[in-house]
């Protein structure tokens, strides 16, 4: 899944290092650290080596699995012609970049004691990729839920959606929510110096002349695009699981196995797809609403800001598998997808082996000399 460490990592250390004081979500008003800085970073280099191998695990599991069930829908004629399923695959797509971009949102959290690695330009593309990521997949999963009570209200209707209208929409969102959060953490992030470990370090944050317009783009707009749509998928839920207790209820529904079949794989679709959803985010929710420490100068205020990332980087690694889990068609097309390589491998591997069994028995070989010795001693 795409992720929401952007805001946790970047609304202290992006927006704190001015001498004003700037409101960041609503939620966290920042301010200039007063009295001496603590020097010593911390978390020791074995701990960041230890996190960061999580991290790394995480996102190479992430990027493996999004792989494999995106090619198996887009490889299967039946499948890339469902209108979920193309939300599904461009889902996959979300949290391929998301898992992409971890590790560098991890070292850019972490390292607030020293330099920034990279250049300018790896900063402004990993923070801009990580937030677009979050905004496009809360509103992939908002239309998905939108999509799914519609087709349990009204089952007819929903047949006059098209692949080519639902493939119109995914692109729509990713150039909406490109635009609304790739396009102004582009411009915004960069290497700036300053951190509350060391004023002097050179950290990818938001600095310079832009900072006032960063931290008030900031304040308005995560409302929108971030509280709004996850408010509306609640209420997308709560109506779904209203609808079908009264469904449920009705003879109606119950003498139709067919339908009730049907509605059942819809719910447990989404209800996968959901608990991933809620798992990854609720955290970072939790953190911004209840969190009222603003100046992170305590190991226990940086893990305030680590944890959330951590279990968004998990439920990541989850949304394959509750995609598989929830749909046999597309499980069986990721076990015939991974059949496929693993023969294409064994094939490819088998001509080599060949070959090295071919030039050791070439003459003047040592297998050769050897087998000769031998057939010598024998006969004499």
């Amino acid at each position: 899944m795409a992720n929401d460490s952007n805001f946790s990592e970047f609304d202290q250390f992006n927006v704190t290092q001015i001498d004003q004081n700037f409101g960041n979500d609503g939620n966290n008003v920042t301010s200039s650290p007063t009295g001496p800085l603590p020097q010593e970073p911390f978390f020791t280099q074995l701990e960041v080596a230890g996190l960061g191998s999580i991290i790394c695990l995480m996102s190479i599991i992430g990027i493996i699995l999004n792989s494999i069930t995106f090619f198996a829908i887009l490889l299967d004629t039946k499948l890339k012609n469902s209108v979920f399923n193309v939300f599904i695959s461009s889902l996959c797509v979300s949290d391929f970049f998301s898992s992409i971009s971890n590790p560098l949102t991890f070292l850019a959290l972490m390292g607030t004691h020293k330099d920034y690695l990279f250049p300018d330009i790896v900063c402004k593309l990993h923070t801009a990729v990580d937030i677009w990521t979050t905004i496009c997949t809360i509103q992939h999963i908002l239309v998905f839920s939108l999509l799914r009570l519609i087709a349990v209200s009204y089952p007819h209707h929903i047949k006059r959606i098209s692949v080519l209208m639902a493939k119109i929409g995914v692109a729509f969102i990713w150039l909406e929510t490109f635009g609304v959060s790739f396009v102004p953490y582009f411009y915004f992030m960069g290497v700036f110096k300053g951190s509350h470990l060391d004023p002097n370090v050179m950290l990818c944050r938001g600095g310079g002349q832009t900072i006032i317009a960063f931290s008030q783009y900031v304040k308005y707009s995560y409302p929108i695009i971030f509280y709004a749509p996850m408010m509306l998928v609640v209420i997308c839920s709560i109506a779904l699981i209203y609808l079908m207790i009264r469904r449920k209820l009705s003879k109606e529904a119950l003498g139709n196995g067919r339908e009730t079949k049907d509605e059942n794989f819809a719910i447990l679709q989404l209800s996968l797809i959901l608990l991933s959803f809620l798992i990854g985010y609720i955290p970072d929710v939790a953190r911004r609403l209840f969190n009222t420490n603003n100046s992170l100068r305590t190991k226990s205020d940086l893990l305030i800001y680590i944890i959330p990332i951590f279990i968004l980087r998990f439920s990541e690694c989850l949304n394959p598998v509750f995609y598989n889990i929830s749909s046999s068609s597309i499980r069986n097309a990721s076990v015939d997808l991974l059949k496929k390589l693993f023969c294409c491998w064994k094939r490819d591997s088998r001509p080599l082996q060949e070959s090295e069994r071919d030039r050791r028995r070439l003459p003047g070989s040592q297998e050769t000399k050897f087998s000769e010795q031998n057939t010598r001693k024998t006969n004499a």
